[in-house]
């Protein structure tokens, strides 16, 4: 049986949301250390914020978008930014998993230090490929691994439109 989505009325008795800052906060007592005033939940592993709320552990991204308009997101949140505690209703955006994967970093198994840019050691040279409807497309072969992340970024950000974020290649995030 699949988990029902509490009703909102009864979370916002408890909790309050800042759209402006995406800071939540208790309005009843809570027990130990987190009082009445205390900002809501932590931020987990993989740096998304996450709020103990009717019973269950929620995701901040999606409590902001059930407190502001009433109902629970039929899809995912995607943090437009690509900071995952950045819970400003501004910084969130209702997208389909296809699309929240859209603008993820580089891989963290990447060797080239660019995204979109691989090696191909029968040709010895650089390609690049691109994720469209489930499959993938190559963008051809290139000389530099520059030239291929540019190929990569120049047809993302053509395809993804909204859900393009530019990646910086200098080997970091």
């Amino acid at each position: 049986m699949k988990n029902r989505a509490p009703d909102v009325a009864s979370i916002r008795k408890v909790l309050a949301y800042d759209p402006e800052t995406g800071i939540f906060t208790w309005l009843v007592p809570r027990r130990g250390p987190n009082n009445k005033t205390a900002i809501a939940g932590s931020v987990g592993k993989r740096g998304y914020r996450y709020i103990f709320v009717a019973g269950a552990l929620r995701l901040a991204s999606r409590l902001a978008w059930a407190m502001t308009y009433g109902t629970w997101p039929d899809k995912e949140m995607d943090h437009i930014n690509g900071v995952r505690d950045d819970d400003r209703l501004s910084n969130l955006s209702h997208a389909s998993r296809q699309e929240n994967c859209r603008n993820t970093g580089k891989r963290s198994d990447n060797t080239s230090g660019m995204k979109g840019a691989y090696f191909h050691s029968r040709n010895e040279r650089w390609t690049a490929c691109v994720g469209v409807d489930n499959k993938t497309v190559s963008l051809g072969y290139f000389n530099t691994r520059e030239e291929a992340a540019k190929a990569y970024r120049e047809e993302t950000k053509r395809l993804y439109g909204e859900f393009y974020r530019e990646v910086p290649n200098d080997g970091s995030t």
